[in-house]
């Protein structure tokens, strides 16, 4: 009868697809515009893994991690000028959530231009079937191996 619960139970998760997700696909890249004295978006929210592009469209800038300058480990992270000839910098978060700020060296006192990445950890996959709601996919497989 166990047995026969658990293929019942198995067969409709499969069959009905009754709330899974696939969770994320692969990491995503975010584009950040350094125009004028801002940046744009300049707080981004994004998970574990994805990559940053920030791209100038016009002037000189910096894309330097930390609050400003006067900080201990400013540009520690990353710091990278992005100028007419270095249109685009890349930097893939893939070590520890958190908030990232970073600035434009250049532009940061006159004009405060700075930004943070948030960081988050990718949520596990749930799904909601009677009462297994909000179970990861994990525990779930744990039941049909009793």
């Amino acid at each position: 009868m166990k047995g026969i619960m658990r293929s019942y139970i198995l067969g409709l998760l499969i069959c009905c697809g009754l709330g899974l997700s696939a969770g994320t696909a692969g990491a995503t890249t975010y584009l950040v515009n350094a125009s004028g004295i801002s940046f744009s978006p300049a707080d981004i929210v994004i998970a574990l893994g994805d990559t940053v592009h920030w791209h100038v469209d016009f002037g000189n800038h910096t894309v330097t991690s930390g609050f400003d300058s006067t900080e201990a480990n400013w540009g520690a992270l990353f710091d990278s000028p992005l100028t007419t000839t270095n249109k685009d910098f890349f930097y893939t978060f893939d070590d520890t959530s958190g908030v990232y700020p970073y600035f434009c060296l250049t532009h940061l006192v006159a004009f405060g231009m700075t930004g943070t990445v948030t960081v988050e950890e990718d949520t596990p996959t749930s799904i909601k079937l009677g009462r297994f709601v909000n179970t990861d996919w994990g525990r779930l497989k744990e039941l049909f191996r009793r």
